[in-house]
């Protein structure tokens, strides 16, 4: 059996005490972001090499568009809506999350270290490809996330929706599912090391006598 990942706490961001209020339109993105706490809305945003650390970003609304070769370090997201946004190969090390909402954002081929998403509506999150290292989901709606060729090392998901989730291909080292729902969830034969609980599994009957190519009477 794989060893059991419920103590694992991802280190927190790291942010000042003191932050510069700063619209992000009035930002320099194409500059390194750094100790800035930023709000604001933008839609439809096209960006490159953009480096963020040491910032919240809270009440911000970036919906749509594309931002290439990111990084995000020590980051908080709070009560912001990142809908629609293409993040790809991106890195996020010690990132926080919650109350939030990051609806069909593809992140696929991106390193995730010490991230937490708490209290997030990530449906059609993107994770294809992704290595995920010490990070917990914890009352998110990840219904038909993608973890396609994904590798999870020291991950939680917990009381998380997870209906009709893609698991293809999936890596798992260490990763943990606590009170989720998986119904309908594809390529469950890949969390054959994964540590599960009563409830997570009795989700996971259905798609795995599928998998089986039984038939429930």
């Amino acid at each position: 059996m794989a060893p059991r990942s419920q103590n694992v706490l991802p280190a927190p961001p790291q942010l000042p005490a003191d932050l510069t209020e700063e619209h992000l339109l009035a930002a320099d993105l194409t500059a390194h972001v750094e100790q800035r706490a930023l709000h604001g809305e933008v839609e439809d945003v096209l960006l490159d090499d953009v480096e963020v650390s040491a910032s919240r970003l809270a009440r911000l609304r970036l919906i749509g568009g594309r931002i290439t070769r990111c990084q995000f370090t020590d980051v908080e997201v709070v009560d912001s809506d990142l809908s629609g946004v293409d993040v790809p190969d991106s890195r996020w090390q010690r990132v926080a999350v919650r109350d939030s909402r990051l609806a069909g954002v593809s992140v696929a081929g991106s390193t995730w270290s010490d991230v937490t998403l708490t209290d997030v509506r990530a449906a059609r999150l993107d994770l294809r490809f992704a290595t995920v290292r010490r990070a917990r989901f914890t009352r998110c709606d990840l219904s038909a996330l993608d973890l396609t060729g994904a590798t999870l090392d020291g991950v939680v998901f917990e009381d998380c929706r997870l209906v009709e989730a893609r698991f293809a291909q999936l890596t798992v080292k260490r990763a943990e599912f606590v009170d989720c729902d998986t119904s309908a969830a594809v390529g469950v034969d890949s969390l054959r090391s994964a540590v599960v609980d009563a409830t997570t599994l009795m989700s996971l009957a259905a798609p795995m006598a599928a998998t089986l190519g039984l038939r429930l009477s």
